[in-house]
């Protein structure tokens, strides 16, 4: 199934921005941009790693239909949705579960609900947690049939030979790794290996019970790139000449394994380098690879007038507003993801902000955030807000008015501090009041908490979160 890519997406046979030195002469065959037009007529194979951070999400294309491998988490939903809506992809014939870890499973019960599945795939044993019940739970909605993959399997769906490996260890609870179902396709000249999180004795049941494997060209590595004592085993089984690896910037490939694959001259692709990526295999058995631009975790990227960085999960943390409005309406996605942070000093010092809402969804607001921004009159905090870094709004002077969400449980230290407060909205689940987290103060009137006065008297304790305030304030008991 050939399917358009965004403007955004760029050739990385054309470009410099390389994971390792060799990919422009990559065994595979990386190609030029004006090679890849012509090689894309005739694809037969496209392989797309979706960016879901240090999780698995994976669509095998051929003119034939549509498989998917894993579904990422629950919060990365909306981007597999999305890719799916943008490229065209209304149906996926057959879904594959590797295992039931979140980053694995997170999304199946969004996926399944909202775009029509064939046939589900699972690997060889029940599952307990939260997300494979909201999948099951989606599987029993849809009437999708969802047998367990027990016995080595085949299917095929037009000229895509497919073949589903189950891992042969028994669950014990904790091993869900291990347990793994692995899959290969093979279509023409164009072949995969997707081994999910295998570890060491899922490595060595597989390179053992399936040893006559036949290479392939593309290696999906297992758990992350993580090295176990028999990963070797399973990459010489393999024999890829491209591997793809779903690592994390806080935990990135092992070396050994990328010592192991330059060996065999082999090129590595990351979804922490390189975003998305897209293989798309030709009749002559090369492949062009694209991706988008990288968005790689700790590095800010810029999206319109906001910078960002990336956590593991792949939500955002706004780090810079570079416009000049002085109302603003703070995005809830940036680039298709999540926003669910303010980062430290993001507005310091920003006076002219007169008006500030924070979306739904986010749930940190780092140290400093607002500090100084003198201007600040009005400030709209989300109801799912579940931490205020010290000193989050220090010195907003002309805010008179704040409503704490219920959400939060602490007020940290100096986070109102200096602000022109008249009055302040307390939860009744506050359980502790930060060292002058209202100090100095001096226009504070009231304090309406939402609580009872024992509640407040346990609280608030030797009184220093309001020193050199407004001594004769006020405090309201019960919803205001």
């Amino acid at each position: 199934m050939k399917q358009k890519f965004r403007a955004a997406l760029f050739i990385l046979a054309a470009v410099s921005m390389l994971l390792r030195p060799q990919l422009v002469t990559s065994a595979a065959g990386l190609k030029t941009a004006q090679e890849a037009a012509s090689a894309n007529s005739n694809a037969n194979l496209t392989i797309t790693m979706i960016d879901v951070g240090k999780g698995d999400c994976i669509l095998a294309e051929t003119h034939d239909g549509t498989v998917m491998i894993d579904t990422g988490y629950e919060n990365t939903s909306d981007r597999v949705l999305s890719w799916l809506t943008e490229h065209e992809i209304e149906k996926i014939d057959v879904l594959i579960i590797s295992h039931y870890d979140k980053d694995h499973v997170g999304g199946a019960a969004d996926v399944i609900r909202h775009v029509p599945i064939g046939q589900v795939y699972l690997p060889d044993y029940t599952g307990t947690s939260k997300k494979y019940k909201n999948m099951m739970a989606a599987l029993e909605e849809t009437k999708v049939p969802y047998p367990q993959v027990s016995t080595e399997s085949s299917f095929r769906l037009g000229n895509a030979a497919w073949r589903l490996y189950p891992s042969g260890i028994a669950y014990d609870g904790n091993n869900d790794n291990d347990c793994s179902l692995a899959a290969t396709v093979r279509c023409r000249k164009n072949s995969a290996l997707f081994a999910g999180d295998l570890e060491k004795d899922g490595i060595k049941y597989f390179v053992s019970e399936y040893s006559t494997l036949r290479p392939v060209d593309i290696l999906k590595l297992p758990h992350h790139g993580v090295d176990e004592d028999n990963t070797d085993d399973l990459i010489a089984l393999a024999d890829p000449k491209i591997a793809l690896v779903t690592d994390a910037q806080e935990r990135r490939i092992s070396g050994k394994i990328l010592d192991l694959l330059a060996e065999r001259s082999a090129d590595v692709f990351s979804c922490v380098e390189y975003g998305t990526i897209v293989l798309t295999g030709a009749e002559d058995g090369t492949y062009t690879i694209e991706a988008e631009r990288p968005n790689r975790p700790g590095v800010p990227d810029k999206s319109g007038e906001w910078r960002y960085e990336l956590s593991e999960d792949r939500t955002a943390s706004i780090t810079e507003y570079l416009g000049s409005e002085t109302t603003l309406s703070i995005p809830a996605k940036l680039d298709g993801y999540p926003v669910t942070g303010i980062d430290d000093s993001a507005f310091f010092n920003r006076r002219e902000l007169t008006g500030v809402s924070i979306p739904e969804g986010v749930t940190d607001i780092g140290i400093s955030a607002f500090a100084w921004c003198t201007g600040l009159e009005e400030v709209s905090l989300p109801n799912g807000l579940e931490s205020m870094g010290e000193a989050a709004f220090v010195c907003c002077t002309s805010l008179e008015k704040i409503d704490i969400p219920d959400s939060i449980h602490s007020i940290g230290y100096a986070v109102f501090t200096g602000c022109g407060l008249k009055e302040a909205t307390i939860p009744a689940g506050v359980e502790s009041l930060g060292d002058s987290s209202f100090s100095h103060c001096k226009d504070l009137e009231t304090i309406h908490f939402k609580g009872t006065k024992d509640q407040w008297e346990m609280i608030e304790k030797d009184k220093s979160w309001n020193k050199k305030s407004n001594a004769a304030v006020k405090i309201d008991y019960g919803s205001p």
